[in-house]
C-alpha cells in the first residue's frame, strides 16, 4: 500500500509504465494528505505492520462518509490525537467492473492518517468497512502539515451526480482504476480539501474535482500526453536528422520479412487522439493511416508488423486491447488478446510473441504466442514470469522488473543492469560488465548487428560488436528521458521522452 496523492505534476515515461497500463493508477494514487510527504524518517518507533487480517468474504460497499466513519471508528483506538489526512476508494480486494461506483460506493478504502503533534504516518485500508491492512512506513509529514481533515458534508452518491451533470462525457475507468472512485484530500490548486470524482473521458483517465462542504464544481480534467519530435537515423546511427513526426511516440515497427525497404509505423499520440503513422522513407516523412477509437486510450505499449490472419497486418497493443490495421484493406479493427498486452514481437519464422498480464495483476504477466494463420489464438508458453520480449533476432521473454535485454546476432544476450551493461554468452548463466553506467534502455536490430542503449541522460549509445564496446553516438534534446526503436537493419528512431499533465476537459 503507498500513501496517497493529489497530483498535478507531470508524470515521466518510466513513471508511467503500464501507463503499462498504469494511467488510472494514478488517479488512484490520488489526493496529498494535507501537504506532501516529507522525505524524512519517521522513527523506529512507529515503523511496520500494525495490522493485517483477512479481508471479509462478503464485504459491504461503503460511501465516502460511511468509510469516513469507519475508518475514524477504527483509528480512535490509537488515540484522540490520530486524524485522517486523505481517503480515497481502490480496487483492492475487489472484483471491479465497469458498474462499481456507478452508485457512489465502493467496497475498499484506503486513508492516510497522522498523529497530529509527531506528524506520524499510518496507511490504513479498509474492506467492506473492516480493518485489513495498516502499516507505518516511517515517515512523518513536513512540519506545520500534520492537520486532519473535517468529515465531508456531502457524501459520494451526490458527488458522482453533480459531476456528471457538469461533465456528460466523464464514465467509468477501464483499466488499473475500474468503474468510479472517489479521493478526498489537500488539493494544491485550491489551496484547500477538495473530493475528486476519478472515472475516464475518451479512454483517458479524468476527474471532476468538487468542494467537500457545498459540493461545487471546482474544475474537470484529463490526464493528458505529451511528447516531442522524433530524431531518425538510416545508417545505423552515424548521422541523425529530424523525422517529421510530433506527439508521444511509444511504438515503431516494420515487417522484418520486408528487409530495410520495409514501411515504417508509429503509434503516437498527437494530443487528441492515438494515431498509427506510415513512413515509405526510412522515418523521414509520415502519413497517418489510422486513428484508434477513444476506448484505446493514449498510449501504446508496443506494435509489431507481419502477417496475421492471412493478412498483411499491423498490431498496436493499447490499454483498450489490441487493434491491427490490415494493410491491404486499410481497415482497423480489434483482435482478441491474451490480457494486457506489454510488449509485441514476431519472430523470424512469422509467429506472433506477447507478452501480457490479466488487469489489475501485474504479477500474472506471462508469455503467450500465436500462429499466423487465419482462426488461431494466444498460447501461453511458460509459466515463468513474462513482461517484456527481446528485440533482435530472437524473440525471447524474460521480465523488465529490474533489466531491459536484446539479442546480439552471435546469439549473446545483452541487458542493462544496475550498474551499467552486461554479456551473456552462455544463455544468462553468467554475466559480464562491458560498459558502466546508469542505462534504462536497450534495442537490437532485428538482425542484431546493431545495439542501440540510452544512458542517463538520453545520451544514445551504439554497439557493432555484439554488445562488446559502446560508443555515444547521440543525445535527445529537451528530455532526461528518451525512447529508442531499431524497426530495421539500418533505420534507428530515438523519441523524446513523453510526459503526462491534466488539462481542462
Amino acid at each position: 500500500m503507498s500513501g496517497i496523492r493529489f497530483s498535478n505534476a507531470p508524470l515521466g515515461r518510466r513513471g508511467a509504465f503500464l501507463l503499462a497500463s498504469a494511467a488510472l493508477a494514478m488517479l488512484i494514487a490520488g489526493m496529498s494528505a494535507a501537504g506532501i510527504l516529507g522525505a524524512r524518517e519517521g522513527g523506529g518507533q512507529d515503523s511496520g505492520v500494525v495490522a493485517a487480517r483477512t479481508p471479509p468474504a462478503n464485504p459491504a460497499a461503503l460511501t465516502l462518509r460511511e468509510a469516513w466513519d469507519a475508518t475514524a471508528e477504527h483509528i480512535r483506538g490509537w488515540g484522540p490525537t490520530w486524524k485522517i489526512a486523505a481517503l480515497a476508494s481502490s480496487d483492492v480486494y475487489d472484483r471491479p467492473d465497469s458498474t462499481s461506483g456507478s452508485d457512489g460506493r465502493r467496497v475498499t478504502w484506503q486513508a492516510e492518517v497522522v498523529d497530529t503533534p509527531s506528524g506520524a504516518v499510518r496507511w490504513v485500508r479498509l474492506t467492506g468497512g473492516e480493518l485489513v491492512d495498516a502499516v507505518a512506513p516511517g515517515l512523518t509529514t513536513l512540519a506545520g502539515s500534520a492537520a486532519g481533515l473535517e468529515r465531508p458534508a456531502v457524501d459520494s452518491p451526490e458527488l458522482l451526480a453533480r459531476a456528471l451533470a457538469a461533465r456528460p462525457s466523464l464514465g467509468p475507468g477501464t483499466d488499473k482504476a475500474i468503474g468510479f472512485h472517489f479521493s478526498y484530500g489537500a488539493d494544491p490548486v485550491a489551496g484547500r480539501p477538495a473530493i475528486a470524482v476519478l472515472g475516464a473521458t475518451r479512454g483517458t483517465p479524468a476527474r471532476v474535482v468538487l468542494d467537500p462542504e457545498r459540493g461545487e464544481v471546482l474544475r474537470a480534467e484529463a490526464l493528458q500526453a505529451s511528447g516531442g519530435p522524433l530524431l531518425v537515423s538510416a545508417d545505423r546511427g552515424r548521422t541523425w536528422t529530424a523525422a517529421g513526426l510530433e506527439g508521444l511516440v511509444r511504438a515503431v515497427t516494420a515487417d522484418r520479412a520486408g528487409g530495410s525497404e520495409a514501411p515504417l509505423y508509429a503509434a503516437a499520440w498527437s494530443g487528441d487522439a492515438l494515431g498509427l503513422w506510415r513512413s515509405a522513407d526510412g522515418g523521414r516523412s509520415w502519413a497517418r493511416v489510422a486513428v484508434l477509437p477513444a476506448s484505446a486510450g493514449p498510449a501504446a505499449h508496443a506494435a509489431a508488423a507481419g502477417v496475421l490472419d492471412g493478412q498483411e497486418s499491423v498490431v498496436v497493443a493499447t490499454n483498450g486491447g489490441l487493434w491491427a490495421y490490415r494493410v491491404g484493406s486499410r481497415r482497423l479493427e480489434q483482435i482478441p488478446a491474451p490480457g494486457l498486452v506489454l510488449d509485441l514481437a514476431v519472430d523470424g519464422d512469422g509467429r506472433w510473441h506477447a507478452a501480457a498480464m490479466q488487469p489489475g495483476d501485474p504479477a500474472s504477466a506471462r508469455a503467450y504466442t500465436r500462429d499466423p494463420d487465419p482462426g488461431k489464438g494466444w498460447v501461453r508458453a511458460g509459466d515463468a514470469p513474462a513482461s517484456a520480449l527481446t528485440s533482435g533476432p530472437e524473440v525471447l521473454p524474460y521480465d523488465r522488473a529490474t533489466v531491459r535485454m536484446a539479442v546480439a546476432s552471435d546469439g549473446a544476450l545483452v541487458r542493462t543492469a544496475a550498474g551499467g551493461i552486461e554479456v551473456s554468452t552462455t544463455g544468462g548463466a553468467s554475466w559480464d560488465g562491458v560498459a558502466a553506467g546508469a542505462f534504462d534502455l536497450i534495442v537490437a536490430s532485428p538482425d542484431g548487428a546493431t545495439l542501440y542503449a540510452v544512458r542517463y541522460p538520453a545520451v544514445v549509445m551504439r554497439s557493432l560488436d555484439g554488445g562488446r564496446s559502446w560508443e555515444e553516438v547521440a543525445t535527445v534534446p529537451g528530455t532526461r528521458d528518451a525512447g529508442l526503436f531499431a524497426p530495421t537493419a539500418t533505420v534507428v528512431l530515438a523519441a523524446r521522452g513523453g510526459s503526462f499533465g491534466w488539462q481542462p476537459f
